[in-house]
């Protein structure tokens, strides 16, 4: 004010003094300094006032819009950024330290949502369901509880105790089929954690039963299996998982079985169901029936329980002679040709003919005789528009094609490319003979086609790398399987086992390694039925004529008459090893009144034997896909009443068919819940490192929200003055105009 006051003065003196102007503009001007000097005397007013803090909602770490918003908003400090947790944060903190002051609205909780866990697996209808849940972090016992439920319906609700360690499990017996929505919710204290996820029952597997008996499906369903007793296999039975067997099959029915089994289809076996020598059953067996005569006494004693008698495996016979007639009159079929079948066959056996394969066995036949036997068969299985083609394979790079890739039904000329195969002084080289089997399938239109190698030792194993890299080309180029059929014994080396899984497994085969030679004829029908399975057909007949009529089929044969037991002649079972499939362990069994006779191959793990002289009498094995259990004793008979009046029978029998149930796809628990949250929402340890990382700090408990901030407003009259000091100007102007304009003519009217 003082200076205004000293420069206004300073400016009245200097009007008065100075006459530049005339008095009017001095006295005009005088009056505008005299404005000016006012409206720079008026004070500015300056206050503060309160503002409440300005919040953005953001969810981290998409929202960095929202968030670099909220911190330009706070002020240009960046202390003045304020983070309030109000959610859980992502699980993995941001990059870069904002710099902020991040508060809590209360002590984070030691429980971590995103851990908390309910572990289990997807149940199976009447089949017992365990849950593991886990809360890691809680700091005392709670109480929970797990709500199942099926369409908005509650199905069960299970409680839980939780320990202090926070874990807990629950048991349910699931009774209908179908997708769950399960809701764990555990309250400690003032906070209730609630998970939601979701669960589902499947049908249990499908066990056809076949046992006149009954003892079989009896025995499952006490355990809470879902059996199904036929009386013959119905017409839907390869849609089973297990097959039960306690009658002999019909032999058209027997291979189509073992076709299934390698195939992945579970199967048990008792006894009555062997059947006789050459029965097509036997070779899946993990044990080794033998012929046993009838106990003449009728007292069950050590002699084996009677097994019913088949045809044994037919010899080697020329084919029928073809049909002959008058084709007088006979013409073109028309003037195209005829489209293959789109669901034909080739199928190339490549046969092994190093010098062991002529070795006379002690039936009088030879390795070689079973091929022929086996390729014969083949031709005689396919139907029209099926073709079928031999190739040897010995020294190295020497694969040899036997009989090309011809009708199936043309019987004649495979029986004269048949007859050429001959052993010789040569080794097991394989590759030259699944190359020319390749070269020959590779013009074939074939909706299927399938290569089997035949041998009775071990191919070199040198070549390993370069046959499964055929095979799988072969697979995935031309569509074509390679199986291995492969006769074995102690000798075989395991090297050759695992390089001949590998080749089947590029292949897309299988691997069957066999001890009896004579099973190879059954064993490869079984890959001509797989074959023609995979296009919807059955196999022919293959020891009836293919031009006339089908034969009746076969009946069934009978199980054997049960024989009086003598109690004292009963024969003892042992435990060979310990197995989960033997609980409820006991040192001793049950007795039986007769069994059958047997050995036990090599892959074969024998679990029980009877009589003094170990026969085995419970055995499990794997063939192809499948896993196969038998029991060599009538369990339905005499011969198995002491066995079946156990009270652990039951549970033990079941166990045994369980074993041969194909794998579930996924046995290990898995986690359901797929969202996890506290009510009310409370911090947690993970939240404040996400905290900390962002803003810079550790954040601090607050329950309160921000303070308000002061901010400060300042006040100024000058915009007031503006106009007013204006005019001023404007009439300042105008009158130094006018004052100017009199002067001059005043000084023009002096003389």
């Amino acid at each position: 004010m003082i200076v205004v006051a000293a420069l206004l003065l300073l400016a009245a003196l200097g009007f008065a003094a100075v006459r530049t102007a005339p008095p009017l503009a001095r006295f005009a001007a005088w009056l505008a300094v005299l404005g000016f000097a006012l409206a720079a005397a008026q004070p500015a007013v300056v206050q503060f006032e309160p503002v409440p803090p300005r919040t953005a909602a953001v969810d981290l770490p998409t929202g960095s819009t929202e968030l670099l918003a909220a911190a330009a908003a706070a002020g240009p400090r960046a202390g003045d950024l304020v983070l309030d947790w109000r959610a859980p944060l992502p699980a993995a903190p941001g990059s870069g330290v904002l710099g902020a002051a991040p508060h809590l609205p209360a002590a984070p909780w030691s429980v971590d949502p995103r851990r908390v866990q309910l572990r289990a697996t997807d149940g199976a209808l009447g089949r017992p369901w365990l849950a593991e849940i886990e809360v890691p972090g809680l700091a005392g016992p709670a109480a929970g509880e797990l709500l199942l439920q099926r369409a908005g319906r509650d199905v069960a609700r299970l409680p839980l105790a939780i320990a202090a360690g926070g874990s807990a499990v629950c048991e349910w017996l699931p009774d209908a089929v179908g997708d769950l929505v399960c809701t764990l919710s555990v309250r400690a204290g003032d906070r209730r954690l609630v998970g939601t996820g979701a669960l589902r029952i499947a049908a249990p597997p499908r066990v056809l039963v076949l046992d006149p008996s009954g003892v079989a499906a009896a025995a499952l369903r006490a355990q809470g299996l879902a059996v199904e007793a036929v009386d013959a296999l119905p017409a839907d039975w390869r849609a089973a998982q297990a097959l039960v067997l306690g009658a002999p099959l019909p032999a058209s029915d027997q291979l189509a079985v073992v076709a299934a089994a390698i195939d992945g289809l579970g199967l048990f076996v008792l006894a009555p169901a062997f059947g006789g020598e050459g029965a097509a059953l036997r070779a899946l067996l993990p044990l080794r029936p033998q012929p046993q005569p009838e106990d003449p006494a009728g007292a069950g004693g050590p002699a084996a329980a009677p097994t019913p008698a088949t045809t044994p495996p037919a010899a080697e016979t020329p084919p029928p002679t073809p049909p002959a007639g008058d084709a007088t009159g006979a013409g073109p079929v028309g003037g195209e040709p005829i489209e293959v079948d789109k669901r034909a066959i080739a199928l190339v056996l490549v046969v092994d003919r190093s010098g062991s394969m002529g070795i006379t066995l002690p039936n009088g036949r030879t390795k070689m005789s079973y091929a022929k036997t086996s390729a014969l068969r083949t031709a005689q299985a396919l139907g029209a528009g099926d073709q079928v083609g031999v190739v040897t394979f010995g020294n190295k790079d020497a694969g040899r094609v036997e009989l090309p890739l011809h009708d199936a039904n043309d019987l004649a000329v495979v029986q004269q490319g048949i007859e050429r195969l001959a052993h010789g002084n040569e080794y097991t080289y394989l590759l030259g003979g699944l190359r020319a089997a390749a070269g020959m399938l590779a013009p074939s239109a074939a909706a299927v086609k399938h290569v089997v190698v035949v041998t009775d030792g071990e191919f070199d194993t040198g070549e390993a790398v370069a046959l499964q890299d055929l095979a799988l080309r072969l697979r995935r180029d031309a569509g074509t399987t390679v199986s291995v059929i492969s006769i074995v014994d102690r000798e075989t080396d395991p090297s050759f086992t695992r390089e001949a899984e590998r080749l089947t497994q590029a292949g897309g085969g299988q691997f069957l390694p066999i001890e009896d030679p004579t099973f190879v004829p059954v064993l490869v029908s079984a890959e001509v039925t797989r074959a023609l399975q995979r296009v919807g057909r059955e196999p022919r007949d293959a020891g009836a004529d293919p031009t006339g009529p089908p034969p009746p089929e076969p009946p069934a044969v009978p199980p054997p008459a049960p024989l009086p037991v003598a109690p004292r002649d009963r024969l003892v079972v042992r435990a060979v090893q310990a197995s989960p499939l033997l609980l409820p362990a006991t040192e001793v069994w049950p007795s039986l009144g007769g069994a059958t006779a047997g050995t036990a191959p090599l892959d074969a793990q024998v679990l029980l034997v009877a009589g003094p002289a170990g026969w085995p009498l419970l055995a499990f094995g794997h063939r192809g896909l499948g896993r196969i259990g038998a029991f060599a004793a009538d369990l339905g008979g005499a011969h198995g009443a002491e066995f079946r009046a156990d009270p652990a029978f039951p549970g033990r029998f079941a166990q045994w068919v369980q074993a041969v149930l194909p794998p579930a796809p996924v046995r290990a628990a898995r986690p359901l819940l797929t969202e996890v949250r506290v009510e009310p929402a409370l911090p947690t340890a993970r939240d404040v490192d996400w905290l900390t990382a962002l803003a810079g700090a550790a954040p601090s408990e607050r329950a309160m929200p921000p303070a308000p901030a002061l901010v400060r407003t300042s006040t100024d009259q000058l915009p007031q003055w503006a106009l007013v000091l204006l005019l001023a100007l404007v009439a300042l102007a105008l009158v130094e105009r006018y004052a100017g304009l009199w002067s001059l003519r005043r000084g023009s009217g002096r003389p």
